[in-house]
């Protein structure tokens, strides 16, 4: 089988390639998503204890400020005080990073 460019992919060709990619990976991560909410909301039973908010925005922000800031965008929580919520610090994390990343990814 002779392959169509024999020179290689040209640039227009990969950039279309990677933004094929980068809508799969999307579209993956927000399948595993559904999937993780269905299964939670068949558990009967809930490990909710207090989660520091104000920490997990910040400590979010900080691990995802390289990517928002290779993007033009610049992320800030504005939480001046610590603030409680009774919940699963990992499905807050979850949630918080999909509204991070959807920014990130959607230019």
């Amino acid at each position: 089988m002779a392959l169509k460019y024999p020179d290689g992919i040209r640039t227009l060709d990969a950039e279309k390639f990677e933004a094929i990619a980068s809508a799969t990976r999307q579209m993956t991560h927000l399948t595993e998503d559904l999937l993780f909410l269905a299964r939670h909301d068949q558990m009967p039973q809930r490990n909710w204890k207090p989660v520091n908010l104000a920490l997990l925005l910040s400590d979010l922000i900080q691990q995802r400020q390289p990517q928002a800031v290779a993007k033009s965008l610049y992320l800030k929580a504005a939480v001046n005080q610590p603030v409680s919520v009774m919940g699963d610090a990992a499905q807050l994390t979850r949630l918080f990073t999909n509204l991070i990343e959807m920014p990130c990814t959607i230019r």
